[in-house]
Formats: C-alpha cells, structure tokens, sequence
C-alpha cells in the first residue's frame, strides 16, 4: 500500500526520521522497470532554502553518490520534486548500532569485546576508503571526512554487514571548517574537541568519534555518562584526559593505548590516519580474536532481534512484485 510518492518513487511506510528529514521505504515506479527497495530520505526544506545551500547539498550529494565501498550505504541518486530534494539510498535492512548498544547499556544482552572490535574495524575500514577518495573526474586527492560518526549512523544488516550512512552531509575538503549547512556539525557527546571549538577537521575527528564507540562498547556504558550536553562541550572545550577503561575490561592496558591514541584531545596526537588505527587495532584482534567472523555476527543479529528480524522479512514479503500484483488486480 502506497502512501505517497516522490519523483518516480513510490513510497511504502517511514522508515525512521533523523535530522535531514524523514526516510521511506519506496522503489522506482517507472513503466515496465524492475527495481528494489530502497530507502528515501526526504529532506527538510528548510536545508535547501536558497541557492546558496542548494549548490552546497548538490555538491554534497554529489560526492556521497561517487563513494563506493562495502562499508558504505550505497546513495544512488538525488532528486527533486515540487522543490523538495530526497536522496535514494540502499535500503539496510537491519537495525542501527544506537539499537544494539541501547540493548547492552540496559542489561538486555552481552557485547563481548570481540564484537565491538569487528564493528569498530568495519567502521574504519569505510573511514579509510572516505578519507583517502580519489575524484573520479580529476584524478585528484579528494578526502571526505563524515564529521558525525555515531551509533545512529551506523547501519548493521541481518547479514552481519556494517554499513556508515550519511556521507551526504559530509564536506568534501578534509580541513574545511567544522560546519555544515546549519553551524557546527556532528552530535556533542560523540563531537571532538576542534569540533567542539569550531575548528579545523580533518580524518582525526573521525578516528576520535570512532574511539569513543569503541569505548562505550568495551565499557557498556556511556562515556560522558551522567554528564549534561552543556558540560560534555565544556569538557570538549578544555580538552581533558583520556578516561581509561574499567580493569574488569579484557586486556585493558593494550586497549586504553590503542583508545588513548584515537581519544586524544590534540589532533596532533591521534593517529594520523585511519590506516595507522587499523593496523594496530587488527593485529590485536587477529591474535585475540581470530575465529570470530561475520557468520557470527549475523547470527548474533537474528538471535537477539529476532523481532525485527522477522519485521524485516515481512516488509519485504509486503511489497514484493509479486504481492503488490496481487493488490493490483484485486483493486
């Protein structure tokens, strides 16, 4: 059952609604085309108020449409109708990492250390692609950096795959100013400090956000836990201390280097490059955790969602060829 349409798109039902606008459920309607589900993100109006913010979303746009990476949600195109722009995306059909940690912070299921390290690898091999993207057109180094990596923005697929969502509102200069088309970019409580200060960003700030969801992971807990916004930017703004991991956290002291190098206040002290986290953080892993798999992930997924497992196979059912055929001759 239709509830709307966009452009050449049927729209099913909403999938969720984020900052940019609301995201349907919806495929190609053009005549005698085959098409699949994809996700529809409609966006506010008042992002693309004049033709000044326009060119700056097409050019964003533009540049998450051209990433191609595993890790990465494929966007396929962006459109227009009656002025309001959408992006058509690969639909994930899964839930978000906000879902999954949610779960563990309230006690409902475990994250053993090796899941949260697979995760956050996945993350970073989709930084490592973004951050050193070469412009198809000119050949030339055109690194993206995401700027709000989050558990919102983190899609995980009943296949066990990661995917990064949300490259579209990213700047396309790796050391462009810290905003986008409405000021600062990013969420408080996973900004960095240069974020946090209107500074320059660059492939760091990612590594910084990813360091604080690999953190939280380890900990099961938040990392600015009881603290308020107002003081997460205040403590953004002076730069304070790595906080360790908890000793009850297996091989705590490898992992607070590791956190301590991707945690640090100055950028300078970071690890310089996705690459360089990956690497260390690999080697760790391959020797801790070496049989662990996708395979396990995913039944992991379907074990402890088993909900919205089943809610994913029965939207796909719903809107099938086949079902919506049905409809259209009993109508």
């Amino acid at each position: 059952m239709s509830i709307g349409r966009m452009g050449k798109y049927q729209l099913f039902e909403v999938l969720g609604t984020g900052g940019m606008g609301e995201v349907y459920l919806a495929r190609s309607q053009e005549a005698e085309c085959i098409s699949k589900l994809v996700a529809l993100k409609k966006i506010r109006p008042d992002l693309t108020q004049n033709e000044k913010m326009k060119a700056l979303f097409r050019s964003e746009a533009l540049m998450a449409i051209r990433l191609d990476h595993s890790n990465i949600a494929t966007v396929y195109e962006l459109g227009v109708d009656r002025d309001t722009f959408y992006l058509v995306m690969e639909y994930v059909g899964g839930i978000s990492l906000r879902d999954l940690m949610s779960r563990q912070m309230k006690g409902e299921i475990d994250l053993p250390p090796e899941v949260a390290i697979h995760l956050v690898l996945e993350i970073g091999k989709a930084l490592s692609y973004a951050h050193r993207f070469v412009d198809p057109e000119t050949q030339g180094a055109a690194p993206v950096v995401h700027q709000d990596v989050s558990p919102h923005n983190v899609l995980l697929n009943f296949e066990g795959e990661v995917k990064l969502i949300d490259f579209g509102v990213a700047r396309m200069d790796a050391t462009s100013q810290a905003s986008t088309l409405s000021g600062v970019m990013g969420k408080v409580d996973y900004m960095s400090p240069e974020q946090a200060q209107g500074g320059i960003v660059d492939s760091t700030t990612d590594i910084f956000a990813l360091g604080l969801l690999l953190w939280e992971m380890l900990s099961g807990k938040r990392y600015y836990e009881w603290d308020s916004l107002k003081t997460i930017h205040k403590k953004l703004l002076k730069g304070e201390p790595v906080k360790a991991l908890d000793k009850k956290v297996v091989d705590h002291h490898k992992l607070n280097y590791i956190l301590g190098k991707m945690l640090a206040p100055n950028s300078g002290s970071r690890y310089q490059t996705a690459d360089a986290f990956l690497l260390e953080l690999q080697e760790y892993y391959h020797t801790t955790h070496p049989k662990y798999s996708q395979a396990q992930l995913r039944r992991s997924l379907k074990k402890f969602f088993a909900q919205e497992h089943q809610a994913h196979l029965s939207r796909l059912q719903k809107h099938s060829y086949h079902t919506d055929e049905k409809l259209e001759k009993a109508g």
